[in-house]
């Protein structure tokens, strides 16, 4: 167990390091806003695309769908048990409609790609991307779904119905035709010139440092003498922390999912609040100062919560 552990402390720290130099980027060098938005938007679109056909092509088989189906199943059953549970604490809270929105999705939905995925690849290897795939894509499916409805809810523009455009836009996004694009070879049996892998290959592999460095550059902009710690902050940290991994882990016995399945599972649920919460609660004008704080704080106390769910899944 202590060597397990130390295995969880080393990944979480390398993750630190990188995350620790994109901080010092943004405080000594001031990085505009411009480049602020350059790094997720070539992850998003280019790196991360490349790096799901790479390993969709390099690592999983067509008997690698189906399990990964169910699992996809089990994880949006288990979110979407934990979305409605949060609309009971919303109202046991006396949440202002102009949060509610906001309160359930961070409390529901975890950072599943900017930090679950090379979490999750450090701290499991190549075998658990299946399971992190599963997550993710369930994932988010419903936060651009059920969380983006809601939280344009509570906004001053119209709001956004369950299935529109945004909606559509967001869930056919280029990580889905990247992973649909490593699918497609997989069943049709193409071989992939060597060229080809190895430029995706290398493309695909400044997924997780530019991820992580990205997040140490979100961090920098947090002020922590404005932040206040409320009953409705510490519900979500509550939700993301303790709530949904709970809820997690037993759907996960409900569907009967295997070990290493239900490892991945149990880290990606515990993560922190989904990053694109704060770029939502903008887009709609809603309370966007605490989905802000909802994402820093959350991602924070992240590197203190991680070893500790690593720890646990020894237990499974």
């Amino acid at each position: 167990m202590s060597q397990v552990l130390n295995q969880a402390v080393q990944s979480v720290l390398t993750l630190f390091i990188i995350g620790l130099v994109g901080y010092i980027m943004a405080r000594w060098y001031h990085l505009d806003q411009k480049v602020k938005e350059f790094v997720p938007d070539l992850v998003i679109n280019v790196t991360f695309p490349f790096y799901l056909f790479y390993n969709a092509t390099e690592i999983l088989t067509d008997k690698d769908l189906l399990p990964m189906a169910r699992e996809g199943l089990a994880g949006a059953v288990a979110m979407t048990l934990s979305f409605v549970l949060s609309l009971w604490v919303a109202k046991l809270l006396k949440v202002a409609p102009r949060r509610r929105g906001v309160f359930c999705t961070a409390f529901c939905f975890s950072n599943s790609m900017f930090i679950g995925l090379p979490l999750n690849m450090a701290l499991f290897g190549d075998s658990a991307l299946t399971h992190v795939l599963a997550y993710f894509l369930g994932n988010s499916v419903l936060f651009w779904s059920i969380g983006n409805c809601f939280i344009s809810l509570d906004g001053v523009n119209r709001p956004t119905p369950f299935i529109s455009r945004l909606t559509i836009k967001k869930i056919l996004s280029p990580p889905f035709f990247g992973f649909a694009l490593g699918m497609g070879v997989i069943l049709l049996n193409f071989k992939v010139p060597m060229f080809l892998t190895a430029a995706s290959k290398s493309i695909g592999e400044m997924t997780t440092p530019l991820a992580i460095f990205y997040i140490g550059v979100t961090l920098a902009d947090l002020r922590w003498k404005e932040v206040i710690f409320s009953w409705q902050l510490l519900a979500v940290l509550l939700g993301r922390f303790l709530i949904c991994p709970l809820i997690t882990l037993a759907i996960g016995l409900l569907f009967s999912m295997g070990p290493e399945g239900s490892r991945v599972f149990l880290i990606q649920s515990s993560l922190p609040v989904m990053a694109s919460c704060s770029i939502l609660a903008g887009y709609y004008r809603v309370d966007i100062g605490f989905a802000s704080l909802a994402v820093s704080v959350s991602t924070v106390l992240g590197l203190i919560t991680i070893p500790f769910f690593r720890l646990l899944t020894t237990l499974i």
